[in-house]
């Protein structure tokens, strides 16, 4: 394979990573650090789809030697050898046996030893009290029986007959035996939880609407999750709308209809899906397209326009190989040419959104067989299809992704540095920038911010965070900087879409 090839393979894998597909952008990595051993950022993104600490540490180690300067893979390797110290004491001494739960054994087999001992003793002290009790009864008995005979033989003259009385054996227990309470050889160390529970920050304020999205884990292994609403009335509550779905949006027309990516029902293929937000009337969108002479395979990203008429959303397609943008007419009849091909050209698109107005189209483009490759945000003209404005020109430095018009003249979307790519933040800036990356409100350095979504009015914005441990979804107040929190689940949570009923 030539060098072009591992690019793309890299390229390929990141998109998958940032999908939630770890299974396939971790064998994309692994096929480009065995053609490049010395790739750098191949490494850095395979550590963050290994499943084990000792699989991540070997990808930094390789960072490491590569680039001895390179903070990130610095940084994760002291969190990756602290965890791995804390976690001696739960390697296994003997098969099937921790050193925590031998020591805890351990403790209790104490504990119970020095109870069998403390009740051997209160029987032998019952014992032996027994046995002072009875021999006193004896010997009471026995001068009983000599002082009646003294008695008869000096009293008997007087015809008197003086009967002593009987001594009855008491039995008086032993003081109460204190078995001693020694000091615990095992102190239980908690294990690691998420903190949901204690919510770090104030629940946002009863907001209209409800937010789609989609939560839980990956079990498939293929980047599917729960597909959900959030209601915005407080509470953090969740309804399920069905499984195996991530990219949740929802008509804003109604608020009836969602729309997400998911698993055909044949094949092992994916691609674009619709269902009522309450689970019901479930429908795979290819068939509105059928008789055309498209071939697409693997739709994602779709986002509705504000009138709930059409769906923009990216496609493979057989002659480039890339990424393609499409719009579904959502209103038409189908097979009667529901679908338009937007884009013709050798550039891999993603997260494409139509601006409030409809007239256009932001999406990230990659020139990926260019010489200029790496992702940058782009404004299309819907009508004509032509590009009309550069909003980043910083050619993969930073790397661009989801993204929200908050108004007409206004963007907002997600960004990471080319090596640390699970270190983003999110910008909001004019349509019409260039390269502007300004330092939101709010923003936690130490934390992955993605998914921004705007309400419908422009006034908040929805994101999901793991600044509290697990990714969350937080509420932004646009005009006071005010920060919510809006679930605070054990699993993880991202929005999709914020929708207000008419």
């Amino acid at each position: 394979m030539s060098e072009q090839d591992a690019k793309q393979m890299l390229r390929d894998g990141i998109e998958a990573a940032r999908e939630g597909d770890r299974k396939k952008a971790r064998e994309l990595f692994e096929k480009v650090t065995e053609l490049e051993e010395n790739n750098e950022k191949a490494w850095l993104w395979l550590a963050s789809v290994m499943d084990t600490d000792e699989e991540r540490r070997i990808c930094f180690a390789n960072v490491l030697q590569i680039d001895p300067d390179n903070e990130r893979a610095q940084k994760e390797m002291a969190k990756i050898e602290a965890r791995m110290n804390k976690s001696k004491a739960d390697e296994e001494v003997v098969p099937g046996v921790s050193r925590r739960q031998l020591t805890r054994y351990m403790g209790i087999a104490a504990i119970i030893v020095v109870l069998v001992f403390a009740c051997v003793a209160i029987v032998v002290v019952a014992q032996n009290s027994q046995r002072a009790a009875e021999e006193a009864q004896f010997t009471a008995v026995a001068q009983q029986a000599t002082d009646f005979v003294v008695a008869q033989q000096t009293q008997n003259a007087a015809g008197t007959a003086t009967q002593a009385a009987l001594v009855t054996p008491t039995y008086t227990p032993s003081a109460t035996v204190n078995v001693p309470t020694l000091p615990p050889t095992w102190t239980p160390v908690p294990e690691a939880t998420n903190p949901a529970g204690a919510q770090a920050l104030a629940a946002p304020p009863a907001l209209p609407g409800f937010i789609t999205g989609w939560n839980g884990r990956d079990f498939s292994g293929r980047g599917f999750y729960q597909a959900v609403s959030y209601p915005l009335d407080g509470g953090g509550a969740f309804t399920p709308i069905t499984d195996s779905a991530r990219d949740v949006t929802v008509n804003p027309a109604d608020c009836l209809r969602a729309v997400y990516v998911g698993p055909f029902s044949a094949g092992s293929t994916f691609g674009l899906q619709a269902i009522n937000v309450n689970g019901t009337q479930p429908e795979e969108l290819p068939v509105r397209w059928q008789g055309t002479t498209e071939q697409i395979i693997e739709q994602e990203m779709p986002s509705f326009s504000r009138d709930g008429s059409r769906v923009v959303f990216v496609s493979r397609t057989a002659d480039t190989n890339t990424r393609q943008i499409f719009i579904l007419d959502m209103l038409a009849e189908a097979g009667a040419g529901t679908l338009t091909r937007i884009t013709q050209d050798n550039g891999d698109y993603t997260y494409p959104v139509f601006s409030p107005d409809g007239t256009r189209i932001a999406v990230v483009r990659n020139d990926v067989n260019g010489v200029s490759a790496g992702e940058d945000i782009i404004i299309l003209d819907a009508a004509s299809r032509s590009p009309v404005a550069q909003v980043t020109s910083n050619l993969g430095s930073y790397v661009e992704s989801n993204l929200a018009w908050v108004n007409d003249t206004t963007l907002a979307y997600a960004f990471a540095p080319e090596n640390d790519p699970d270190s983003h933040d999110i910008a909001i800036v004019p349509a019409d920038a260039s390269g502007a990356i300004p330092d939101l409100p709010g923003r936690d350095p130490t934390a992955d911010d993605i998914n921004p979504v705007i309400s419908p009015d422009g006034a908040y914005m929805a994101f999901s965070s793991n600044r509290g441990g697990q990714y969350d979804i937080y509420i932004f107040d646009l005009a006071s900087d005010a920060l919510y929190q809006l679930t605070n689940t054990p699993e993880p949570d991202y929005p999709g879409a914020w929708c207000v009923p008419a």
